[in-house]
């Protein structure tokens, strides 16, 4: 257990957008002091607002456990101005710009080190780009901690091989790297001082979904069974397959919960579905209202090169809830055995969640929220 440390981590994206860094984060906070740089967004105003904003931007803290204090640093933008998630081809095209905003974050943590005294003994870096940060700090101890195979993504296939490039040169320079799947241990495991982590659960939150309480008003009176999908609905999920599953039972009620990042035409064919019901991301301690309520608990990814190196955090959530989970055919979550159900097509999603309906007993329940439990985060 690592205490008395000073954590400094450059975040996978904002601190409300809870992932693998803040979960540890928060579970390392009574213990050392842990600060969160939230990921830089883009950047599309005039260069002097830009520097102005480095000089003069707050810094927020917010008090965490026991008084050691957990502060979160809003990062400063971008100086290459892009949309969506491609934020870093910019970074290539313009080398000066991208020396800029690296020039511009360090300048701001500076400032924050200085105001907070913050001494790092510890760098938690989530993004093959982050290797410079290794040498502004380079007599501090290093954790690259890997959540997602970034060259797989689609938005990122024009700097795919720059981005394993980056990533191999990353994994041979940090002290330590933490991978969240076995598939993407496999690929590193000769590169470095490289260890497997897979993604656990919050298990005192989520089993609370094992207690009575409240259901949400958007799931009060919707026809059951409900069947639900909770997490963003982006390039991994198959809307086809959504679509699929709603029209093959339209007396079953499908809940989709999360932000909607997809853009696919199939997303007008899911939105025409009456028995179909989109609700907007939850706090993650509002979640368990939600387990409490759904019936069954999907996870429709499609089967890509990017999604078959994934362990969805999810899954342990909804074990620790005692839900049935049926997914697509995830190798990582080949391991799980009869623990969850796994189905390639509507038709056999269907089949598999009447057969997890049917069969959903006391002994069920208890294999999966002692499966959650053994895989908490706390027993990790």
């Amino acid at each position: 257990m690592l205490n008395g440390h000073t954590i400094l981590c450059f975040g996978y994206s904002t601190w409300d957008f809870v992932r693998t860094d803040r979960i540890l984060l928060e579970h390392f906070a009574p213990n050392n002091r842990c600060v969160y740089v939230e990921a830089q967004g883009p950047y599309q105003g005039q260069l002097r607002n830009a520097w102005r904003q480095v000089l003069t931007a707050p810094v927020c803290e917010a008090v965490y456990g026991d008084g050691n204090g957990m502060l979160v640093l809003p990062a400063p933008p971008l100086l290459a101005g892009v949309k969506g998630e491609v934020d870093l081809i910019p970074r290539f095209v313009t080398p000066t710009l991208a020396r800029l905003s690296e020039s511009m974050l360090g300048r701001y943590i500076s400032k924050a080190a200085a105001l907070y005294d913050l001494r790092p003994t510890m760098l938690w870096l989530w993004h093959p780009f982050h290797s410079w940060l290794l040498r502004r700090w380079p007599d501090t101890a290093s954790c690259y901690l890997i959540y997602d195979e970034l060259h797989l993504f689609p938005q990122n296939a024009p700097i795919a091989r720059l981005l394993s490039r980056c990533d191999e040169k990353l994994c041979q320079a940090a002290d330590v790297v933490v991978t969240s799947s076995a598939s993407q241990y496999a690929r590193r495991k000769t590169l470095g001082n490289v260890h497997l982590l897979t993604n656990g659960c919050d298990f005192d939150l989520h089993v609370k979904a094992r207690e009575p309480g409240p259901t949400p008003a958007e799931l009060e009176g919707l026809p059951r069974p409900i069947i639900g999908f909770i997490g963003h609905l982006d390039f991994r999920v198959d809307v086809n397959l959504l679509v699929a599953i709603a029209r093959l039972r339209p007396d079953w009620s499908l809940a989709i919960i999360g932000r909607i990042r997809e853009t696919a035409p199939s997303l007008r064919e899911l939105r025409s579905c009456r028995n179909v019901v989109f609700i907007d991301a939850v706090s993650p301690e509002q979640v368990p209202d939600y387990n409490r309520s759904i019936d069954v608990a999907i996870i429709p990814y499609r089967i890509t090169a990017a999604t078959s190196a994934m362990f969805p955090m999810k899954v342990y959530e909804h074990l620790a809830a005692g839900m049935p989970v049926v997914a697509t055919h995830l190798p990582e979550l080949a391991a799980l055995g009869d623990l969850i159900s796994m189905a390639s097509d509507a038709r056999s999603f269907v089949e598999a969640i009447e057969r997890e309906l049917a069969a959903n007993d006391a002994a069920k329940v208890s294999r999966r929220v002692a499966a959650a439990k053994a895989n908490s985060w706390s027993a990790k």
